[in-house]
């Protein structure tokens, strides 16, 4: 699944692919970077998110326009667009 992602205003290209024996992995591609992640759901609004050996906490909070994540005591603004839906309205 490929997204577009801003994260606090930096538009980031990224491709979701996720792992058939492992529910909670998945391996991704930011701008050309491959990245693997572990994550699960720990409550309705929180992951605890495995990437690189690192271990995170990841509250989800929905905003106006998009999501607010908290990690590491820092706050981030997200946008998620649906290439495939884009690609269709511009089509149409």
């Amino acid at each position: 699944m490929k997204f577009e992602i801003v994260i606090d205003g930096v538009r980031r290209g990224v491709e979701f692919t996720p792992q058939r024996n492992e529910a909670s992995r998945v391996t991704f591609t930011v701008d050309g970077r491959l990245v693997e992640a572990d994550a699960v759901q720990i409550s309705s609004n929180a992951y605890s998110v495995l990437i690189g050996g690192r271990s995170l906490e990841v509250t989800v909070e929905e905003a106006l326009d998009g999501l607010l994540l908290h990690a590491n005591r820092r706050a981030f603004h997200v946008q998620i667009f649906d290439t495939r839906s884009w690609r269709r309205g511009r089509g149409a």
